[in-house]
């Protein structure tokens, strides 16, 4: 593969930077790695702290046109296992935790944001933002469990030589993914799973308490009625599911203007965001993708649900889904 690295001493973000990037014809892979990021960030709101050339900030490029829509996952777990597989060569104990963050035994060291846009039927560019945290010390924001790959070994780590471990564990991943092979990568990705076995209750400030949640991701299972089986094999015998999800109204005015603000509104936010008019197209044909009303509840049904129901929010824009076991 042709690789294009580009080193930065400090940008706002290394995503930010490769989002209006032009690919040469002839690079397969571009790499952007930064000392310092001024505005480096995690899921959502969240921000990645990170000291001045003490970690491995960067992201990585590619064009997977190859790669379905409905099938996008598949490069989430590509990446994860390669960090993973890189990082077991430093030390044992490293797992993913879903989606895609890399956790030691119960502490977080590195978090992954990935962007993707569409083209066709296909995926037209993704862009993977990756944090490590390889030799930072003391971490003083808020987040809860942040731990370093020295204070796991003991000894500061070649930034440098990490990164094209990194990518070489990628490319080998990469190439798997373009031959078809998505069953073996899926197979890697979850036998990697952080809490992969047995039950694990939710802690909150007034203590602990179990329950199966998905909210707006059972469009992204790749396999949706074995994410319901799954489901329904760990919730306790009389125990409620609640799915929520994006949806498509069906009263026709108001799927007139929901056409117009997704297939339109919604790419021009993008455009004026990220440059690129495109970069919000996946998610109505991601929504339209999904079963929605009673074909979901004929899923549900399927692997044992009873008592199902669908109930329409937002005109019809968000549906909850409710089954008993």
């Amino acid at each position: 593969m042709n690789i294009r690295t580009i080193n930065l001493q400090s940008t706002d973000s290394t995503n930010n930077f490769l989002r209006g990037y032009v690919m040469d014809d002839n690079d397969d892979i571009v790499v952007v790695k930064a000392d310092y990021q001024t505005a480096g960030r995690g899921q959502g709101v969240n921000k990645w702290e990170s000291e001045d050339g003490k970690n491995l900030l960067f992201s990585l490029l590619v064009r997977p046109h190859t790669v379905p829509v409905t099938s996008q996952f598949i490069l989430s777990m590509t990446m994860a296992v390669a960090l993973k597989e890189t990082l077991d060569s430093y030390a044992e104990g490293f797992e993913l935790k879903w989606p895609n963050d890399i956790y030691w035994h119960d502490s977080k060291i590195s978090g992954t944001l990935i962007e993707t846009t569409v083209s066709g039927k296909g995926l037209g560019r993704c862009i993977f933002g990756v944090g490590i945290n390889v030799n930072q010390q003391t971490f003083t924001s808020d987040a809860p469990n942040p731990v370093s790959l020295f204070a796991i070994t003991g000894q500061e780590e070649d930034i440098t030589e990490l990164l094209n471990k990194v990518v070489e564990a990628f490319c080998k991943y990469y190439t798997m993914l373009a031959a078809g092979r998505y069953a073996e990568i899926s197979d890697l990705y979850h036998a990697a799973l952080y809490r992969r076995h047995g039950f694990h209750a939710y802690r909150d400030a007034d203590g602990t308490f179990d329950a199966v949640t998905v909210a707006y991701g059972v469009r992204n299972f790749e396999h949706l009625e074995q994410g319901y089986a799954e489901m329904h094999r760990v919730l306790a015998k009389g125990g409620m599911l609640c799915v929520v999800e994006l949806s498509t109204p069906t009263n026709p005015i108001i799927k007139w203007f929901y056409d117009i603000y997704t297939r339109h509104i919604i790419p021009f936010i993008g455009r004026s965001k990220s440059k690129d008019a495109r970069a919000y197209s996946y998610l109505p044909e991601s929504i339209a993708a999904v079963p929605q009303g009673e074909a979901m509840l004929q899923i549900m049904r399927r692997v044992g649900f009873t008592d199902c129901r669908a109930i329409a929010m937002t005109f019809g824009t968000c549906s909850i889904y409710l089954g008993i076991k």
